[in-house]
């Protein structure tokens, strides 16, 4: 201070001084942020022994453990089940079945006497036949159904199928799509949050050595204490800075892991490589990539299948009211304890039509409450009319209908 006191220029040395270290402290800082663009991003104080994940890692786990991705795989298999399960309509029915029953009532033992094929002429007597002994039946049946014609939905389910199926693989590819876009937006974002934790530090060590050179100036009497004070409290802003940009490196990282689906494969310690300075902006018109974005979007494809498969159920609907023509036979052994036994068979074809439906009366139209004049008439202007009777309203129509 004395010393500022006798040199009547010394404060204006101190402000040209302060000039060039501010100057200088700002040039450190712009080039700490131009490395973003131009530098392999590393976090800063990362173990060395630490795992190295790369983007193209990342990407192939996040394709092979994200619950949307599996969810969407799950889907495809469903759908490749419903395939094969529409497709067996197409073929026959064969079923098999076991049945055992006991009873005493005498038109089911009397019957089940007959399937047997033990019927003898005593049991034509009135007293057995009202009053049997409970009598045991073990009945095996071979039961073969053939749809011959359906009217074609049967035909028209498979196709549906498999219309989904193939959907169901557009939809899959879209949200693999999405998630490695995802993961690489994120990926991009854990690099940035580290080179912002890179930038404080340096600033950290930029404005350490600036307060030791204030505290030499002041120690020398060519800085005040103020100086030497806002010095540190510049030290302890960064300070604060340094811990946000840890926590939003941890964050990052661990946004990183939820996208890929494996959070404990991406530690707080991983450490990431990836290099922007070959990067290359997209070449071409904006209209020529939005005609390809339209062209290969598979979820665009996937609406186009699922609004053909509505127009598919549509004809299955018509189909339904077509009469239908089936095979079926049957094959039985009845046995009462297995030591004889006796069989079987039936064969048929079945047809059956839907009940012809009769449309009901159209609606009878209500008469207006205003009509134009007759023709002749003198009088200009409307003629007012009675209102139509409840009775011919819709509603009261179906009211009646349904009484």
């Amino acid at each position: 201070m004395r010393l500022c006191r006798s040199f009547p220029g010394c404060n204006r040395a101190m402000a040209r001084v302060m000039r060039i270290v501010g100057s200088t402290f700002s040039l450190r800082l712009a080039l700490a942020a131009g490395i973003v663009c131009h530098a392999a991003v590393t976090p800063v104080g990362a173990d060395v022994a630490s795992p190295t994940l790369t983007l193209e890692d990342a990407i192939a786990t996040a394709v092979k453990f994200n619950p949307y991705v599996q969810a969407s795989r799950h889907e495809v298999t469903a759908a490749d089940a419903q395939v094969t399960q529409a497709r067996s309509g197409l073929l026959p029915q064969l079923d098999v079945s076991e049945a055992y029953n006991r009873t005493t009532s005498p038109l089911w033992a009397f019957g089940t006497r007959l399937n047997q094929g033990v019927i003898t002429a005593r049991d034509f007597d009135p007293d057995r036949l009202n009053d049997p002994d409970p009598i045991d039946n073990f009945r095996t049946a071979l039961t073969l159904s053939w749809n011959i014609f359906d009217g074609g939905q049967t035909w028209i389910g498979w196709r549906q199928a498999r219309e989904n199926l193939e959907a169901g693989n557009l939809a899959l590819q879209r949200t693999e799509q999405e998630i490695i876009a995802q993961t690489a937006i994120t990926y991009v974002g854990c690099l940035l949050a580290a080179e912002g934790r890179g930038v404080v530090d340096q600033a950290l060590e930029t404005a350490g050595a600036h307060l030791k050179v204030v505290e030499d100036r002041a120690r020398s009497g060519l800085a005040v204490k103020s100086d030497v004070l806002r010095a540190r409290v510049r030290i302890g802003e960064l300070s604060q800075q340094r811990l946000q940009a840890d926590s939003q490196v941890n964050v990052a990282l661990a946004q990183l892991g939820a996208v890929m689906g494996k959070p404990e494969a991406v530690p707080p310690s991983t450490r990431l490589a990836g290099v922007f300075s070959q990067c290359t902006a997209p070449q071409g018109e904006m209209d020529a990539w939005i005609e390809t974005a339209l062209n290969r979007r598979s979820d665009l494809k996937q609406l186009d299948l699922q609004e053909t498969v509505a127009r598919r159920q549509l004809d299955r609907a018509r189909a339904a009211h077509l009469p239908t023509l089936a095979l079926q036979g049957n094959y039985e052994i009845n046995s009462e304890d297995f030591s004889d036994s006796h069989d079987n068979y039936a064969v048929g074809a079945v047809r059956s039509s839907p009940a012809a439906v009769r449309p009901g009366p159209p609606w009878p139209r209500p008469t207006p409450w205003w009509r134009p004049p007759a023709r002749g008439c003198s009088r200009p202007g409307p003629q007012w009319s009675r209102p139509a009777w409840p009775a011919k309203t819709p509603r009261c129509w179906r009211l009646m209908t349904a009484g």
